[in-house]
């Protein structure tokens, strides 16, 4: 495994269409480097457990409102400080995301961002979400060759695997539509600002683990 050299703390913004793998690479990274994590997702999807407007809004497929999700986004902000490597899974999303954003890295002193694109084929994405299960508890989505997904058990929670809402193929394929056209000015963004990586997701969990460790290397070295 390639190690992450150290450089100066950033804000690493990670993307991609549903089901490209963005989880899993997140998780690596927060495992391996000690990044500080925050899924937009993951704060909505525990959100909705007690919020039935939240939940609604993630059974039809549809966003919550950015003036909600820049104060959930900016509260996780102030708790983590300035001085830390920070992970920011599926943020911004539109045009006005990324405004608010950049209101907050400014209100908040923030250090750079660097946006991480896993870049997968759609039709490749559809296949793999209609066999995604995922743990209610840890929230762990197991490889489809592990021994969990085979007995759909968690074998860390001895809890039965599910299906979450919204990867239904219906809200799938509405999303990566959607999606595609949304992140296309972000994209051109931060390409801009020459602080745009792209990753490929179309390979094994390893291959981009490890791409994704070198191009982060080649960054750090590019921006000292």
């Amino acid at each position: 495994m390639v190690q992450l050299l150290q450089s100066k703390p950033k804000i690493i913004l990670f993307l991609s269409l549903p089901g490209a793998g963005k989880g899993t690479q997140s998780a690596f990274l927060v495992e391996k480097y000690n990044f500080q994590y925050i899924s937009i997702g993951s704060i909505l999807r525990e959100k909705a457990k007690s919020d039935k407007s939240i939940a609604q809004i993630q059974k039809e497929g549809k966003l919550v409102s950015d003036d909600r999700i820049r104060q959930l986004l900016k509260d996780e902000l102030m708790k983590i400080g300035r001085a830390q490597n920070v992970l920011i899974d599926g943020y911004p999303r539109n045009n006005q995301q990324l405004k608010y954003l950049l209101e907050i890295q400014k209100e908040l002193q923030l250090p750079e961002f660097l946006l991480i694109y896993l870049k997968a084929d759609p039709k490749i994405l559809l296949k793999r979400l209609e066999k995604r299960l995922i743990c209610p508890k840890c929230k762990n989505i197991p490889d489809s060759n592990s021994k969990s997904y085979r007995e759909k058990l968690c074998q860390k929670c001895k809890v039965r695997l599910i299906k979450r809402l919204d990867d239904d193929p219906k809200i799938v394929r509405k999303r990566i539509s959607e999606d595609l056209i949304r992140q296309k000015p972000i994209l051109k963004y931060f390409a801009a600002k020459n602080q745009l990586v792209y990753i490929n997701g179309n390979q094994s969990i390893t291959a981009t683990s490890n791409e994704l460790i070198k191009k982060l290397n080649d960054y750090n070295q590019k921006s000292e």
